[in-house]
């Protein structure tokens, strides 16, 4: 029987993830990453366990900057990573309905 890591691991490799148990971005190297977030409660109980994607920036080895929430991060705080895709900027900005020139 298949655990819920193995499958979570498989579906996040069909959406183009890369886990960063197998690679990491390069340094300076914009992505987007699924991060774990983890509400503890009192004397650190685990309540609840998130994952959700946000832009990161690895900064160095083992240090990443979440862009989005402006948190410096460790490597242990994300699950995978691919190339900018939900975050990516637009390649070129279309004039709005009504905008003249």
């Amino acid at each position: 029987m298949r655990s819920y890591i193995q499958n979570l691991h498989d579906s996040l490799k069909r959406d183009g993830f890369t886990l960063m148990a197998e690679s990491k971005p390069n340094v300076g190297h914009d992505v987007e990453a699924v991060r774990i977030f983890v509400r503890r409660g009192f004397g650190g109980v685990i309540l609840s366990t998130s994952r959700k994607i946000v832009p990161v920036t690895r900064t160095s080895e083992y240090d990443y900057q979440d862009t989005l929430n402006n948190d410096q991060c460790v490597y242990s705080e994300f699950e995978a990573w691919r190339e900018l895709q939900t975050y990516k900027k637009p390649d070129s900005v279309l004039p709005r309905p009504g905008d003249a020139p």
